[in-house]
Parts: C-alpha cells; sequence; structure tokens
C-alpha cells in the first residue's frame, strides 16, 4: 500500500472520476456557462458508471465532507484539479480562463459538492446516493442562478 500511497490519507485524495468528468466538460457545447458545462457534464458521467464506483465515490465523499483533516487534504489538492478543469476548458472553448475566477469557481463548486454530501449524511435517507445527487443537481441549479438566497 505505501508503495503508492504516502499516508492511508493520500487514498481518499485520489478521485477516480475527475478525468472522466472532465473529459466530458471538455465536449460541453462552448456556449454553455463552465457551471452549465459542468452539471451536465457530472450528471451524465454519474448516470453512467457503474453503481459500486458510485458507492465508493459517494462514501470517500462523504467521508472527506464529515473530517476536517481531510477536507483540507483536498483543498490542498486544488492546483491538480485546477490545472484538469483550465485543460478542459480551454478544449470546450479554445481560450483560457481567468485564473482568478477559475480559483473562485472550483472553490464554489468544491464547497457545493461537500454541501451535498453532507447533506446525504444526515437525511437519513435509504437511498443515499439518489439524495446526495438531488442534492448536488440542486446545488448545481443554485449556482447557475447566482446562488439566489
Amino acid at each position: 500500500l505505501f508503495r503508492y500511497f504516502a499516508t492511508k490519507a493520500d487514498i481518499l485524495r485520489m478521485d477516480l472520476l475527475d478525468p472522466i468528468v472532465f473529459d466530458a466538460y471538455a465536449s460541453q457545447p462552448a456556449e454553455l456557462t463552465p457551471v452549465s458545462a459542468l452539471r451536465g457534464a457530472t450528471m451524465a458521467v454519474l448516470g453512467s458508471v457503474p453503481g459500486e464506483m458510485l458507492d465508493v465515490q459517494l462514501q470517500r465523499v462523504r467521508l472527506v465532507a464529515l473530517v476536517p483533516e481531510l477536507r483540507a487534504l483536498i483543498l490542498d489538492d486544488s492546483p491538480a484539479v485546477r490545472a484538469q478543469f483550465v485543460d478542459a476548458e480551454v478544449k470546450r472553448t479554445g481560450r483560457s480562463p481567468d485564473p482568478f475566477a477559475m480559483d473562485v469557481l472550483i472553490a464554489a463548486i468544491t464547497g457545493a459538492i461537500l454541501v451535498a454530501a453532507q447533506r446525504g449524511v444526515t437525511e437519513g435517507s435509504v437511498d443515499r446516493m439518489a439524495v446526495f445527487l438531488g442534492t448536488l443537481d440542486l446545488a448545481f441549479e443554485l449556482l447557475e442562478e447566482g446562488l439566489p438566497v
């Protein structure tokens, strides 16, 4: 195990779906906003991966959402996520995004994913995946609408 991961926590840092989501994002229409494109890509990917893989990812996200030290590790990974996101945005639109705007977008989306995962944990629903997907889609919707409160 430690040949591949420096710590046990590093296992949770690896998100197997990120490359798949960013590939799907890159193929979204250029006229969509980044949030709309990411929402479409994310929901398409999450709707097409095997249930077992979704369960593992949901457990990972829920654990990260509940443990402050793990949330901090995920935030440390933002440069790697940013690089993947920027690359996908250039492929999708043909132009490089503003670096500050991209950092704000990544922070907002990361927060939305963590809130969706936390809500799925506290809802008490038997089908936590459905709760997570529903709250994640709602979070994307709120971001698309400019976060009306």
